[in-house]
């Protein structure tokens, strides 16, 4: 009952004469250094992609880096475009809007000063 956790696992340790910690700290040792493999990898492609470390690339590597920067900036254009035409779009309904009120409100002028001209 009084046993804790911690307790349990350095017992299990003893009986199965394993290291327990020493294989979770590997396993996290091996997922740290593939991360920061991840991590190179992302950077070189930055830099890459704003003409810096372009001299190892082959002509190959080079071609492929120009049509993925093709893609991304016909993708940017795209988000770009979509961003413009929806501000445009509510800027029209907005200014339908005003034109309504200010119909309306002329409307109710033009009625108020033909009851005022009655009198």
């Amino acid at each position: 009952p009084s046993t804790s956790t911690k307790k349990i696992y350095d017992q299990y340790q003893r009986t199965a004469e394993i290291d327990l910690w020493n294989t979770h700290y590997e396993r996290m040792q091996e997922n740290l250094r593939k991360l920061k493999e991840i991590n190179n990898k992302l950077k070189r492609e930055i830099r890459q992609r704003v003409g810096e470390d372009l001299n190892d690339l082959s002509l190959d590597e080079l071609q492929g880096l120009e049509q993925r920067m093709a893609v991304s900036l016909a993708v940017v254009r795209d988000r770009k475009f979509h961003s413009i035409k929806t501000q445009t779009d509510t800027y029209r309904k907005k200014v339908r809007n005003l034109e309504e009120r200010y119909g309306n409100l002329l409307f109710e002028f033009e009625m108020r000063f033909e009851d005022l001209q009655q009198y």
